[in-house]
């Protein structure tokens, strides 16, 4: 391989975890302080520490509300770790392996002795875990998870309840489409800016066909009459993944061509596709960066042109639509759950 003066800097982004997905969810979905609430919690989806565990799973839980010193510092906790109480113990959902579900009663506020009245609730946080905590159910990454609160339903909100955030498709599948709004309103879908359906309600739902490759949006709005509400999802469906031969002189790993062209190479027999996201592309999946498969559907391949020399750039491989992984043979691999603790002296 040529040895060139300034090189582009990558680092590849560990991130070992399903991407895209939808751990908690609420009944009613846009809950306020005021009323009782159902909380969802599906054990497969974000670290998925606890799916298939064939174990009781309990909730640990507090707010986020308009005292807390940081977006995550949690107030009101009333749960122990690793404690068995049946009060904080959730209950499977009939019908639905690994989701569960736990009633917040008689209201948010309440339930959490929250005695202020000037004190709003923000969030309400979890992390849920099996009886004596050696196992966990977190957010992508091992976060926390939070869920919005609203401060009371005469203020007009709508968004959509599923999907929750960008989906990976591929054509002739179907995506389930739910939007709901905290008060009766006329509510209207769109796809890529065509109507797709539109009712008078506070819930709207429609099964969308994905017929074309590439990336697409669905609106939906929402009009009480007094005002507009608008949420918008985005959705990338892949096409068929290009057969291409391996460059001669590549091996797995990253391959400098020159000073402003790289060639990656990642071994994943068996996939049907894989793409490049990053720091230059903003971390979107894109056709452009589409890696290409060998004949023999073992190697998987692309070449970056116009990468600025001595510019350090992150990025990872986004498999199937489903999983991000850092690329295996990078000599350095960021992990945002740990290299907060690096002093400055090591890098």
């Amino acid at each position: 391989m040529k040895s060139f003066p300034v090189l582009p800097i990558l680092l590849s982004f560990c991130l070992p975890a399903t991407v895209y997905t939808q751990i908690v969810w609420t009944e009613p979905p846009f809950p306020t302080d005021q009323e009782p609430v159902t909380v969802f919690f599906d054990a497969t989806e974000g670290t998925a520490g606890l799916a298939n565990c064939g174990c009781d799973v309990y909730l640990h839980t507090g707010l986020i509300t308009s005292k807390s010193n940081s977006p995550s510092d949690w107030r009101y906790v009333f749960t122990t770790w690793g404690q068995a109480n049946a009060e904080w113990k959730m209950e499977p959902v009939a019908g639905q392996p690994n989701v569960y579900s736990w009633n917040i009663a008689p209201n948010i506020r309440q339930r959490y002795n929250v005695t202020d009245p000037a004190e709003t609730i923000e969030k309400l946080a979890f992390v849920f875990r099996n009886a004596d905590g050696s196992l966990e159910g977190k957010a992508d990454g091992g976060a926390d998870i939070f869920y919005d609160v609203q401060s009371d339903n005469s203020i007009f909100t709508a968004g959509f309840v599923v999907p929750s955030s960008f989906v990976f498709t591929a054509v002739g599948e179907t995506i389930h489409i739910e939007g709901a709004a905290n008060q009766t309103a006329d509510l209207s879908l769109f796809h890529d800016g065509l109507l797709l359906t539109a009712t008078t309600a506070n819930f709207i739902e429609y099964d969308l066909v994905v017929s074309g490759a590439g990336s697409h949006s669905v609106e939906l709005h929402a009009d009480n009459g007094t005002e507009v509400k608008t949420a918008t999802f985005s959705y990338f469906a892949a096409g068929p993944a290009p057969v291409a031969t391996l460059p001669g002189g590549v091996e797995p790993g990253i391959n400098y061509q020159s000073s402003t062209e790289i060639t990656f190479v990642l071994v994943a027999p068996g996939k049907q596709n894989v793409f490049l996201i990053g720091d230059f592309n903003d971390w979107t999946v894109d056709d452009n960066y589409q890696l290409s498969r060998t004949p023999d559907g073992v190697f998987w391949w692309i070449t970056i042109d116009g990468l600025e020399p001595g510019q350090t750039y992150s990025f990872q491989y986004l498999v199937d639509g489903e999983i991000r992984i850092a690329d295996p043979y990078s000599n350095i691999v960021l992990d945002p759950a740990n290299d907060a603790w690096i002093p400055p002296s090591v890098f």
